[in-house]
C-alpha cells in the first residue's frame, strides 16, 4: 500500500471528532481522581505529579528532575500561567494542557496512519487502540510529563510516516555555513570564557537554523519535533535520532541533529538564567571519576525480559494496580503488580490477540518495502526502551506513554496489506474488550483513592475500605 494520501473534508470531521472525544474522555477520567492525590509525588507509580503541576505554574517551585526534562519548565510553564490568569486554579490549568495533548496525540495518530495508506475507519480505528489502552486511561488523566511525551513522539512519527521531500542541492556556501556557525555555536554554548556567550550562541544557533531550513527540506517540523522530544523527556531524544537516522538523508540526519542538540543547549542556558535553579541536562552527562555517566541509572544487570513483557503487554492492557499505605505519610501508593502469566493469565486472550497484531505488523512493514525503514523507527525505540528499563526504574508502567506510541503505529503497520479487513475485525474486537476491562480497573483504582482520602477514620481502615486488587 503506497504511503500518502488525497485530504479531503471526511478526513477535517474525523480529526474534529478525534480531537474532541479524547479531550472530553482525559477530562472525564482526571475528574474521577480526587485532588488530595493529586497534591503528592510517588504515589501514583511512582509519578511526581505535585512537582510537574509546579514546573508548569509555579516559578518558585523546586525545579528538580529538570535535568531529564530539559525544556519542560520553559514550554508549558508560560501556557499554565496564563490559563491562570484566566481564572483557573493550577490543577485546573495543567488538566486543561492534558487534555489538549490527548487532542493532539490522537489527531497526529490518525494522519500517521493516513500517511500509511490506511482507509479513514481503520485510521479511527487505530485511534480508539489507542483510546482504550491502559496508558491512556491511566496517564492522560493526571498533570504529568509523559502525556506531553506522548504527543511529541506522535508528532514525531508523523513526519517519519511521510514521503522523502525532494530539495534541492548543496553548494559550497551552504556547507561552509552550517560548519562555520555549528562551530562559533558550539564554542559559545560549551568553552568558558567565550565573551559575551549567551548572546553569540543565541544569534549563531538561530543563524545556524536559517541556513538548516534553506538547505534541508522539511526542516522546521524536524527540528520543532526533536526539540520537543529532547525537551520534554531526555530519552524521548533517542526516537528522534533514530527515525532521523532511518526515515532521512544521513546528510539530514547529521545536520538536524546538530542543529536541534544546540538550540537545546541555548535553551536550557535560558531556563536557568530565568530560573537560577533550573539544571542544565548536559551537565549531568558528563564523566565521572566514580560511577561513569553522572545519572540516576541503577546497577548494570542483563536485558531483563520481564521488562520486555511489560512493554509489549501492560501497555495495552494492565492487570489492577496494588494499593499500598504508607502509614508515616498517611499516603496511600498504587503501583503495577508482578503478574507473571501474561498468556495464560485472565487477560491471556487479550494479551494474545495484541501479540498477533504486533506480528502481522511486523510482518508487513517487512514484505513492503517502502515502510521498513518507519517499522524499524519503532522497533528501534522500543529496543531502546528495553535496554534502558532494563536498567532504570522499579515501576515500568510509569514510562508507558513511551512504548504506546511506536506499539500502536506497529499495530497499524497490520492493516497495510491485502488482509486488512480482517486485521480490522481483530481490532474491533482488543478495542471493546481492553475498553472494558481498562476502564473498570481505572475507576476502581479512582475509587480506591476516593475512599482514603475522603474516610474519617484510621489509615489501615481507610485502606480496608478500598476494592482488593
Amino acid at each position: 500500500m503506497p504511503r500518502g494520501f488525497s485530504y479531503s473534508w471526511r478526513d477535517t470531521v474525523a480529526l474534529a471528532v478525534v480531537s474532541a472525544a479524547l479531550a472530553i474522555f482525559s477530562g472525564y477520567l482526571a475528574s474521577m481522581i480526587p485532588l488530595a492525590a493529586l497534591r503528592l509525588d510517588d504515589n501514583f507509580f511512582g509519578s511526581d505529579i505535585n512537582r510537574v503541576v509546579g514546573h508548569m505554574t509555579n516559578l518558585a517551585a523546586q525545579q528538580s528532575r529538570l535535568w531529564v526534562h530539559p525544556l519542560f519548565m520553559i514550554m508549558f510553564m508560560p501556557l499554565g500561567l496564563g490559563l491562570m490568569e484566566l481564572s483557573f486554579s493550577d490543577l485546573q490549568a495543567c488538566l486543561i494542557l492534558v487534555a489538549a495533548s490527548a487532542s493532539a496525540t490522537g489527531a497526529f495518530l490518525y494522519l500517521t496512519c493516513r500517511n500509511l495508506g490506511l482507509a479513514i475507519r481503520h485510521s479511527l480505528l487505530i485511534v480508539a487502540v489507542f483510546a482504550s489502552s491502559s496508558t491512556f486511561m491511566f496517564w492522560w488523566s493526571i498533570p504529568e510529563t509523559f502525556p506531553f511525551a506522548g504527543a511529541s513522539l506522535a508528532y514525531l512519527y508523523l513526519l517519519a510516516s511521510q514521503p522523502l521531500p525532494e530539495g534541492r542541492g548543496w553548494t559550497k556556501l551552504d556547507f561552509a555555513g552550517l560548519v562555520a556557525f555549528s562551530l562559533l555555536s558550539s564554542a559559545a554554548i560549551f568553552v568558558k570564557g567565550f565573551p559575551s556567550a549567551f548572546e553569540t550562541a543565541g544569534v549563531t544557533v538561530l543563524l545556524l537554523l536559517v541556513v538548516t531550513v534553506r538547505t534541508v527540506p522539511g526542516a522546521m517540523s524536524w527540528f520543532i519535533a526533536g526539540l520537543f522530544a529532547i525537551g520534554i523527556t531526555l530519552s524521548n531524544w533517542f526516537a528522534a535520532l533514530i527515525a532521523t537516522f532511518l526515515c532521512r538523508r544521513f546528510r539530514d540526519f547529521a545536520v538536524l541533529s546538530t542543529v536541534t542538540f544546540l538550540a537545546a543547549s541555548w535553551l536550557a542556558i535560558a531556563q536557568n538564567k530565568w530560573s537560577i535553579e533550573a539544571p542544565i541536562f548536559y551537565y549531568s552527562l558528563r564523566p565521572s571519576k566514580h560511577s561513569g555517566v553522572q545519572s540516576e541509572l541503577g546497577p548494570r544487570k542483563q536485558l531483563n525480559v520481564d521488562t520486555l513483557t511489560h512493554i509489549t503487554f501492560y501497555t495495552m492492557v494492565s492487570p489492577l494496580p496494588e494499593p499500598r499505605l504508607e502509614p508515616k505519610e498517611n499516603k496511600l501508593v498504587v503501583e503495577s503488580p508482578r503478574v507473571p502469566h501474561v498468556i495464560s493469565g485472565p487477560d491471556g486472550w487479550m494479551h494474545s490477540i495484541w501479540l498477533a497484531l504486533i506480528a502481522m505488523g511486523l510482518l508487513s512493514a517487512a514484505l513492503t518495502r517502502e515502510h521498513r525503514a518507519f517499522a524499524l523507527s519503532l522497533v528501534g525505540f522500543i529496543g531502546f526502551n528495553w535496554v534502558l528499563h532494563s536498567q532504570y526504574g522499579d515501576d515500568t508502567f510509569l514510562y508507558a506513554t513511551h512504548f504506546l506510541i511506536p506499539l500502536t503505529l506497529v499495530a497499524a503497520l497490520s492493516m497495510t496489506n491485502k488482509w486488512r479487513d480482517i486485521v480490522a475485525v481483530l481490532c474491533t474486537v482488543f478495542v471493546v474488550a481492553s475498553f472494558s476491562v481498562n476502564i473498570s480497573r481505572f475507576l476502581q483504582t479512582a475509587e480506591t483513592f476516593q475512599n482514603f482520602y475522603s474516610a474519617n477514620s484510621g489509615s489501615e481502615q481507610r485502606l480496608e475500605q478500598a476494592p482488593p486488587a
